[in-house]
């Protein structure tokens, strides 16, 4: 039985992307575990928080799928004096005939509120290319306009990502409203499909056991206004802040394991996950493969280090 391409369309475009594909929702953002050494990839808020870093990273899910999602970035953000963050994000996402790439700029503003407490304010700004390959679909349709028309579709539409961020010591807050413009993407006057508002909320802490052991959680809610809540949480032991293992738990995706370390005096970094699952399509495949690696082009001289007194956190 044949589907109207814009149908299908819809209801591809609208399943959770690395949620394992379980059912229709408008979770539309690709999930990824960079955040777990660069809290730079969850929030614009995080724009010069830390030192002055490259990461780079790609995710492959359910690997011997054929089409299954793929996921290459690449990001650089540092600080440039005591309250300002700048940075750059781009990269590109490809799941079946659907690609995109994307590009944009990123910028916090940090308020203090007293010698241990914080507000970051973020935002980003840019580009996102949308490719769908029509002719690579074995959904056609002769009354449909969009396929009689084009065998493919190439828009580019603007983005904006907003966010604020609570910082306490080690405990972090924050909230994060991606594709907060609601654009659509549409040939013809008709529309493809909308890159939904989400809603993500998160919050961390680094807990220092003794001087050589760390544990790190971190929890994630996301959220639009038509789709389920999709939660997922995480955690990195640490040794020395050299070598970790963590593990990840994402709802309706299954578990994962990380492990990473800093090498080079503390310059490099490289973290490796792998997510496996029992249901829908990951449960089908050999796992979701991901490996992050970092580079600290220069250490932060405004950041903060509340194991200091407050007038010796800019030394």
């Amino acid at each position: 039985m044949k589907i109207k391409t814009k149908i299908f369309l819809s209801f591809v475009l609208s399943l959770p992307f690395g949620e394992g594909w379980g059912g229709a929702s408008a979770q539309q953002l690709q999930l990824n575990n960079q955040y777990l050494v660069n809290k730079f990839s969850l929030s614009p808020a995080y724009t010069g928080a830390s030192d002055n870093e490259l990461f780079m990273s790609y995710r492959k899910n359910w690997a011997g799928i054929s089409g299954a999602p793929e996921m290459a970035n690449v990001s650089a953000n540092g600080s440039i004096n005591r309250n300002m963050g700048v940075g750059i994000n781009a990269g590109s996402q490809q799941q079946g005939i659907f690609r995109n790439a994307f590009a944009s700029l990123n910028y916090a503003y940090n308020i203090d509120i007293t010698d241990m407490q914080s507000i970051r304010f973020g935002v980003s700004g840019g580009f996102i290319n949308n490719y769908i390959n029509l002719s690579g679909s074995k959904s056609q349709s002769v009354g449909d306009p969009v396929v009689a028309v084009n065998q493919n579709i190439n828009k580019t539409t603007f983005d904006v990502n907003t966010a604020i961020l609570y910082r306490f010591q080690n405990f972090n807050i924050g909230v994060v409203v991606p594709q907060i413009l609601e654009n659509k993407v549409s040939e013809n006057s008709n529309t493809i499909y909308t890159a939904k508002r989400h809603f993500v909320a998160h919050i961390s802490y680094n807990f220092n056991v003794n001087e050589s052991w760390q544990i790190a959680p971190l929890a994630i809610a996301r959220k639009t206004l038509e789709s389920p809540l999709m939660y997922e949480a995480a955690a990195l032991i640490k040794y020395q802040k050299q070598v970790w293992l963590g593990v990840t738990y994402r709802k309706a995706n299954g578990m994962g394991i990380s492990a990473g370390a800093n090498a080079f005096k503390n310059k490099f970094i490289v973290n490796y996950s792998y997510e496996f699952s029992s249901q829908g399509l990951a449960g089908n495949s050999n796992g979701t493969h991901e490996i992050t690696l970092g580079y600290v082009i220069s250490k932060n001289k405004f950041q903060n280090d509340p194991k200091k007194p407050y007038i010796k956190w800019v030394e």
